[in-house]
């Protein structure tokens, strides 16, 4: 799996910068050596879960750590990592709306390999609650039967899809919601005006759902129908009734929206 190359420097920054308390924890495990086998992330999407794991793979083979225990990002093991050419680091996403039936066939099989270059093999799974339960029982087989130098990274939005035989023999690590000036800032770097930066962190901590906010404006209107109707319930305007209907409902084209709209 090939990430951009543009983003292969930011890792770090985006880990400690989301999650500094988690990152730096992180951290001090691996160099005491105490990882456990097995983590359970849960947060919301672009809360920075992949980060952190990237993030302590990247530690586990980094040629030229800072002087802080941090991967340096720079050096050729950690590039290997994040472009997802490193053979002891295996990274899976869903194909499509699930992780298909071959892609835990793939996850088994490496599963059941020793590591190829250094001491350690690093699993990192997003999705996790896309599994079906056949198949998430079988990566169970592999959790409940801990290798030493194995670790696994099952990432997921929603926690409580996930089988609980699973989240029992996994450590679950709840990730917080960005910082809110952190967020503010990903959003200027995206360039959504800063008229509207306030409502956006305000309704999602996610950057993916923040960008499909303001496409098409689509925030910006809901903005100017809502100030439109707060001024005239502030006048006592009996048309804020109509307005509701003709300017706010209108917005409200799926339940995803909907939702929004209530939230606003």
């Amino acid at each position: 799996m090939t990430v951009e190359v543009d983003s292969q420097l930011n890792t770090v920054q985006e880990a400690t910068q989301k999650q500094p308390v988690l990152a730096a924890h992180f951290m001090r495990l691996v160099a005491t050596q105490r990882l456990s086998h097995a983590y359970l992330l849960a947060g919301q999407t672009g809360c920075g879960k992949r980060a952190v794991a990237q993030m302590v793979a990247m530690r586990l083979f980094c040629e030229h750590p800072t002087e802080t225990g941090e991967p340096c990002g720079t050096c050729a093991e950690c590039h290997r990592i994040l472009s997802g050419d490193h053979p002891d680091v295996v990274m899976v996403q869903p194909d499509g709306q699930r992780i298909k039936v071959d892609q835990v066939r793939y996850i088994k099989d490496e599963f059941a390999k020793s590591p190829v270059e250094g001491a350690m093999k690093v699993f990192i799974i997003e999705g996790t609650e896309t599994l079906t339960t056949s198949a998430a029982n079988g990566l169970l087989k592999f959790i409940e039967e801990p290798v030493d130098n194995r670790v696994i990274f099952l990432l997921t939005t929603n926690k409580s899809l996930i089988l609980p035989t699973i989240q029992s023999r996994a450590q679950v690590v709840e990730f917080s919601a960005i910082p809110t000036p952190v967020f503010a800032q990903t959003l200027r770097q995206q360039q959504v005006s800063e008229n509207q930066i306030g409502l956006v962190s305000a309704l999602t901590n996610s950057e993916t759902d923040a960008m499909a906010l303001v496409a098409d404006n689509w925030v910006g209107d809901l903005q100017h129908e809502l100030a439109r109707w707060y001024g005239q319930l502030a006048k006592q305007d009996p048309m804020a009734f109509v307005t509701v209907q003709t300017g706010l409902v209108p917005l409200a084209t799926d339940r995803n929206r909907q939702s929004v709209v209530l939230d606003a």
